[in-house]
């Protein structure tokens, strides 16, 4: 614990995001799912940690991101989840 294991992955993300958007954008015989997110399953008990360390690391919507886990994730659109770069979710 304590060994940023959970940054190190959030900046990878963050630095690597352009990639995601060069490859959707390139052209492929057969066009991918529309979606650039990263799935983050972790479990339960350290998801707020995920969500923590976002907002405690990163400016607001540096990394935008959604929780897919319970009541939660019946409200959450295509839309949104397309625009997220980052998914959290659980086992």
């Amino acid at each position: 614990m304590g060994l940023g294991k959970t940054l190190t992955t959030l900046m990878f993300v963050l630095g690597t995001s352009h990639l995601a958007r060069d490859y959707q954008q390139s052209n492929l015989s057969n066009p991918p799912v529309q979606c650039a997110a990263t799935l983050v399953i972790s479990p339960f008990a350290t998801l707020s940690n995920w969500e923590k360390e976002i907002q405690t690391h990163f400016r607001t919507k540096a990394i935008p991101y959604v929780v897919f886990h319970g009541r939660v994730c019946r409200g959450i659109t295509r839309e949104e989840i397309s625009a997220s770069p980052v998914m959290l979710t659980t086992y």
